[in-house]
């Protein structure tokens, strides 16, 4: 039964793959405007400050948490046999290392207020923690979401927690002067909601079970991935640290705006397509040739979608910033920017870990991970002296180091060229140098004759993507071997649904 259903499986995959992708990325619009209207509107009900005091509690909530579940999600996925014993014992793990972690950070709180001078952050660390036993619940739920390739189950969710705990919550208390602990409620009802939807969906055997064997089972690859992780965090939050540190909560409440309009694509597009790849490139580790389709087919994905979004992005990042956050957040705009010139190099290592992770190299990864959380606090603090545009440009020479480090990482796996892996990326690179230009001159234009901002942000989008759709529909060739296959199924889509819908009912 089970080789049965394995072979099955594997001659599916490609149809699965195709199925899951399109499905992510459909949803990214609507997950991408969910956040953007959320985030705009509490940036308009709370201060800078607000952000920024959940920003410091949340560099070592974010922190801690890498270790609430020990790896155990990651190593439900990628276990090649999975039974009710490991699920219950992964189950056990999970609640018990949330129940720790919580006592830990509120023991703990006071010190980390010490570290940024301002008491305020005690009682935030301390309400966020409360999050860790209730992720813990549903660790497990969310492991057999993805492992089962329930992709639009996982998105599905994902969207409704985020849009009822901050949409619905965080705004609501917002509105009511709650400041900071608007935040701090929309976080812990988006984990509540989450757990309750993923346990309802994928339900399992919840009766605790002490095996040192299946621990073993869990930790060996579990550890590895939690190490990398934690480096990784470091990486991502180094900067935080940095930035908390040498100035005030305002400073970095602009700075971690810039950084989160930053991360926007880099989490739907990014996370989309680890969520999808992970668990596929994990079934067929072991056939070299498919690997390396699926490997080097999402890296040219990405590099079409986020090229032409970073060069738009760097070019409408004063409207965006005004647009989004409201004129207070002017002094987000230039890091802003620095930034979103690395958007190709931080979505494309994300494939980069999920590699890693299927293929078991997780160790591996934790030694590239060091590198860069190293090079990302040294460039954060040398870039200090020049304020927070001086930081971000630190980040940004350590996102490009890190980049090419994990290329050489993911060639290595596969067993290909460096070339290949640079090449599958030229497609998207050309397309995002068209669409700066046209949307650069065009923006340029509209402002020299004194349009209103909304008018400016709409019309050097349209513009921005109407080259996009030129390019690849006149000259297909350029986008590269997936860009033109993506290109021809998009016709042959629209001419036998489209025309052919048109057709029959003539």
């Amino acid at each position: 039964m089970t080789q049965a259903y394995s072979y099955n499986a594997v001659n599916n995959l490609r149809q699965t793959l195709s199925r899951g992708l399109l499905w992510q990325y459909s949803s990214v619009a609507v997950q991408a405007v969910a956040q953007l209207a959320v985030l705009s509107t509490l940036s308009r009900l709370l201060s800078p400050e607000d952000f920024g005091l959940l920003s410091a509690a949340m560099i070592f909530v974010g922190f801690a948490g890498l270790f609430g579940q020990l790896g155990v999600a990651p190593a439900i996925v990628y276990t090649s046999e999975l039974t009710a014993r490991v699920v219950r014992a992964g189950f056990t793990l999970s609640i018990i290392a949330g129940v720790l972690l919580t006592g830990l950070l509120w023991a703990l709180a006071p010190i980390f207020g010490k570290y940024f001078g301002n008491d305020q952050v005690v009682p935030v660390v301390r309400a966020v923690a409360v999050i860790f036993p209730i992720a813990g619940l549903g660790a497990v739920s969310d492991a057999l979401l993805q492992r089962r390739l329930k992709f639009n189950v996982v998105t599905l969710i994902s969207v409704i927690s985020y849009v009822l705990g901050y949409g619905a919550i965080a705004i609501w208390l917002g509105a009511s002067g709650a400041g900071v602990w608007a935040l701090v409620a929309g976080t812990i009802g988006q984990r509540t909601i989450q757990t309750v939807a993923s346990y309802v969906l994928a339900p399992h055997p919840v009766r605790p079970l002490v095996s040192i064997a299946e621990y073993r089972k869990l930790l060996h690859y579990g550890i590895g991935h939690t190490s990398a992780q934690v480096l990784n965090y470091a990486a991502n939050q180094g900067d935080y640290l940095v930035v908390g540190r040498v100035f005030d909560p305002a400073t970095l409440g602009l700075y971690s705006r810039a950084y989160q309009l930053m991360m926007l694509p880099v989490k739907y597009l990014g996370q989309a397509l680890d969520a999808v790849l992970f668990p596929v490139m994990s079934r067929v580790r072991g056939d070299p040739d498919r690997l390396k389709s699926i490997y080097l087919g999402g890296t040219a994905a990405i590099s079409l979608l986020v090229c032409p979004a970073g060069a738009m992005m760097v070019v409408l990042a004063p409207e965006i910033v005004q647009l989004l956050l409201g004129r207070q957040w002017t002094g987000a705009v230039v890091p802003f920017q620095v930034l979103a010139l690395g958007l190709l190099f931080r979505t494309a290592y994300k494939l980069s870990d999920s590699l890693a992770k299927a293929c078991g190299a997780v160790y591996k990864r934790s030694v590239r991970e060091g590198l860069h959380a190293a090079l990302v606090i040294i460039g954060s603090i040398i870039g200090a002296r020049w304020g927070a545009v001086g930081v971000a440009g630190g980040v940004l020479v350590a996102i490009i180091t890190n980049y090419v480090v994990a290329a050489l990482s993911s060639v290595g796996l596969l067993g290909i060229p460096l070339t290949s892996y640079f090449a599958v990326q030229l497609g998207g690179a050309c397309l995002g140098i068209i669409v700066g230009l046209v949307a650069m001159m065009c923006r340029f234009y509209l402002n020299h004759i004194g349009l209103r901002t909304m008018t400016v942000l709409l019309v050097v989008s349209a513009m921005g993507i109407g080259t996009a759709a030129a390019v690849a529909m006149i000259r297909p060739a350029l986008l590269g071997p997936t860009g033109a296959e993506l290109v021809a199924m998009i016709r042959a889509f629209f001419h036998n649904r489209v025309l052919g819908f048109r057709d029959r009912t003539a």
